[in-house]
């Protein structure tokens, strides 16, 4: 049966109970992970200029710290998306009555987490790639001084683009929670059990979206403050809107497609 939003935020609410130091402790750890790691990225691009800039020329010197920093970036990257399957793991186990720690936000860092990665990399190849028109009609504009026809096609493309990113979260918006839940399937066997799970479902996790922008005001009022108990409430609300779909479309069929399976 279909839960409604107000079954399962009161769900998310029960989960919640004893647990929330658990889910704010995780919440602040992963934020001083993230911090201290923006802040390695900003000391080391001013160490590799400083340096560089001493051996060569500055000139080089800030090639040299660029390509620092762009290697930096990447491992930045790399160590986010090993963290959010630790995350969604731990209130996976929230909600579903396990043990959790703290700690489990690292879970990723030995369970498949480059699955994630290319997950991350294969949705931000996509949006490069949706993007290029518009640069290239900017970059067209701004030379050429036309404006009447960029402006017109940028704003339709624009509502193109909203409505495709839409879609794409509708469908397969629950891709990273199935590979949280299931770390040994191919990536392609995880998009495709998203599609099927969310078949049907797409207008449900779209209301639910939306029944959470009230709380905006909240965030803002309390200066973000409120997050500490609203995310955690937002995830497990999700986490038991995935599990319901589980329990409504039955066990994946069996595929021997395989495919990206990243061991």
């Amino acid at each position: 049966m279909k839960e409604s939003r107000k079954n399962l935020k009161l769900k998310a609410k029960r989960a919640l109970l004893g647990r929330y130091p658990t889910a704010v402790g995780a919440m602040v750890l992963a934020g001083v992970f993230l911090v201290v790691m923006i802040a390695v990225i900003e000391l080391g691009f001013i160490a590799a200029w400083g340096v560089s800039s001493g051996v060569w020329d500055e000139d080089t010197g800030l090639i040299v710290a660029i390509g620092v920093l762009g290697l930096l970036i990447m491992v930045f990257m790399i160590l986010v998306s090993l963290l959010l399957p630790g995350y969604l793991r731990l209130y996976l186990n929230i909600c579903q009555g396990r043990e959790a720690g703290v700690l489990d936000i690292f879970w990723g860092f030995g369970h498949h987490g480059g699955k994630f990665f290319v997950m991350g990399l294969l949705f931000a190849l996509l949006c490069a790639v949706l993007s290029a028109p518009q640069i290239v009609l900017t970059a067209a504009m701004v030379i050429s001084e036309e404006a009447l026809f960029p402006i017109i096609f940028l704003l339709l493309y624009g509502i193109f683009l909203g409505i495709l990113e839409v879609y794409v979260v509708l469908t397969y918006g629950q891709v990273y929670l199935v590979l949280a839940d299931n770390p040994d399937i191919p990536i392609l066997e995880a998009l495709k059990e998203s599609k099927r799970l969310m078949k049907g479902n797409r207008g449900r996790f779209f209301v639910l979206g939306l029944s959470f922008l009230g709380w905006l005001l909240i965030l803002y009022i309390t200066l973000g403050y409120a997050a500490l108990w609203l995310v955690p409430y937002i995830m497990c609300t999700n986490i038991f809107f995935y599990l319901n779909l589980k329990e409504l479309s039955g066990p994946a069929p069996v595929s021997a497609s395989g495919g990206w399976d990243l061991e």
